[in-house]
């Protein structure tokens, strides 16, 4: 876990490849074993790092798929921040219709859980 949280960290530092390096280690972790909910954040974290990287056709599998985990282990706040990662790939796309369908379930989930988080 600490790698994805370290991942993170550099992503938001500017960081792009050394935060790549550290999603990717946390996810071969992950994959590996029963924990679909942590694969799914670190599918996330790593798609979040190849959106920044300007690669958001690689991000799109990631997000998809975290969101199947995120909705099968029941973990809202996950699902919802798969569908807004989701979205704003399939917008970088150019899938326009679909990528605001995803924000806007993002932004109604958010705002039903109380979260103060705003989809632009």
């Amino acid at each position: 876990m600490l790698s994805t949280v370290y991942g993170t960290v550099l992503r938001l530092q500017g960081d792009l490849k050394s935060a790549r390096g550290h999603h990717e280690q946390a996810l071969a972790l992950f994959q590996a074993s029963d924990e679909g909910l942590n694969r799914a954040e670190a599918l996330n974290n790593l798609g979040e790092t190849l959106q920044a990287l300007a690669e958001p056709g690689r991000a799109l599998p990631l997000h998809r798929e975290a969101l199947e985990l995120a909705e099968t282990a029941g973990d809202p706040v996950e699902t919802a921040r798969s569908r807004e990662l989701l979205g704003r790939a399939l917008l970088d796309l150019g899938h326009d219709q679909e990528g605001e369908q995803e924000l806007t379930r993002a932004q109604t989930a958010y705002q039903a859980m109380g979260l103060p988080r705003i989809v632009p």
